[in-house]
């Protein structure tokens, strides 16, 4: 299937599938205004028959609350066809956030696309998902 694009205001998310694998790649920020545009998406995503979405977050500099609602409601579209979201490419901001909220908890959190094809293929991915790369943990959580 080929890449499907589609643009808000600041954003732009290209879907392209490989086999059960939809890569989605984003790029400007994730906000109320383009949150829908991703939840589209990532809703797209099962109905291409992908079990498994790694989002590319390498062109995204800022996410708010609707954007992770978006990523969660990824989540909630692949559980059932026991799919995973692998998130890729994140940037200080939102690696922080992710790990402030502990919402790094519920996806794989990867380096590259092949680090998150690898961790599809190992077939080790749990209900909760855990990182790629373990998020640190806080001193006052240790």
């Amino acid at each position: 299937m080929g890449p499907l694009w589609e643009e808000s205001e600041g954003i732009q998310v290209r879907v392209h599938a490989e086999a059960d694998v939809c890569r989605v790649t984003v790029t400007g920020d994730i906000d109320l205004l383009s949150a829908p545009e991703l939840k589209l998406a990532l809703q797209d995503v099962v109905s291409r028959g992908c079990r498994h979405a790694v989002v590319d977050l390498t062109g995204v500099p800022y996410i708010d609350s609707s954007g992770y609602g978006a990523l969660l409601s990824g989540v909630k579209h692949l559980r059932p066809v026991e799919g995973t979201l692998c998130l890729v490419g994140c940037s200080g901001t939102v690696r922080r956030m992710l790990e402030v909220t502990r919402l790094g908890t519920l996806f794989h959190i990867c380096t590259t696309f092949d680090e998150a094809r690898a961790v599809i293929a190992s077939n080790t991915v749990p209900k909760a998902a855990r990182s790629c790369r373990a998020l640190t943990p806080r001193a006052a959580d240790a």
